[in-house]
């Protein structure tokens, strides 16, 4: 059974001409801290802030089948949760 600790973050997406009204929502408006973001590692723009003991994510995306939204989880054990999934 994976031992799940507590959500690290969200994920949301927004199409890339709303990015900075999306910004200016979580930080002026909800009041959110915003945080360093890794932008090297990622190939399109995006915002990172705290929210409680979380994360939330903003990155762009343009409408497609697929998405990149997601929340992800902490677990105890990763070793453990992977061959849950196997």
């Amino acid at each position: 059974m994976i031992e799940f600790k507590r959500v690290d973050h969200i994920n949301i997406s927004v199409p890339p001409e709303r990015l900075e009204e999306a910004k200016l929502f979580y930080t002026e408006v909800m009041g959110l801290e915003q945080i360093e973001r890794p932008d090297k590692i990622f190939g399109s723009r995006g915002y990172w802030f705290n929210i409680g003991d979380i994360q939330l994510h903003i990155s762009c995306e343009h409408p497609l089948p697929r998405s990149t939204r997601h929340t992800a989880f902490e677990v105890s054990d990763i070793a453990a949760a992977r061959k849950q999934f196997e």
